[in-house]
């Protein structure tokens, strides 16, 4: 399974809407200082239910695009990301919020709760702690380099899956 498309609107730097698609296998996401690299991450992080202190900000709702000299304050963020699997099956995650702070969750379209989003993701193999294991920004390389062995096996269990089984046995 591997993320086909990911769908931002109104998240940090991403006031317009934005579609970037993506192929099966490493893809690496390239810029200047400033292009919005580090918030494409945040937004795959935020979909997934990261917490907010691994997205650089304080409350969920400060991820919301709070204008610019050019364009207004947008009233809500928007992401929606696309998974395909070996048999190119799709399924759909999203996740909303809005200036009050009420959240929205989406699993396949269908407005869900938070709850019943996270069973969901579990379920299809594709939990937080997994998804944003993969994720290496900034930095991240570097301290990874420098773990230990075992520091690096168990990084390496949790973005494969094995650790939640090993687990369980």
């Amino acid at each position: 399974m591997y993320v086909k498309k990911i769908i931002i609107q109104g998240f940090k730097s991403f006031a317009h809407l934005t579609t970037i698609e993506l192929s099966p296998g490493l893809n690496a996401v390239v810029g200047p200082n400033g292009s919005g690299k580090s918030n494409l991450i945040d937004a795959l992080r935020w979909v997934w239910g990261d917490k907010t202190r691994e997205l650089r900000v304080t409350q969920n709702r400060q991820v919301i695009f709070h204008g610019s000299r050019t364009v207004k304050p947008l009233g809500m963020a928007d992401i929606e990301v696309w998974w395909e699997d070996s048999s190119g099956a799709i399924l759909k995650v999203g996740r909303r919020i809005f200036a009050s702070g009420e959240s929205e969750y989406f699993f396949q379209d269908e407005k869900i709760r938070w709850r019943e989003w996270k069973e969901s993701l579990e379920k299809k193999g594709l939990g937080v702690e997994r998804l944003t294991a993969g994720i290496i920004g900034t930095g991240e390389l570097q301290a990874l380099l420098y773990e230990t062995p075992l520091e690096r096996w168990q990084w390496l269990e949790t973005i494969s899956g094995t650790g939640t089984w090993k687990r369980q046995l």
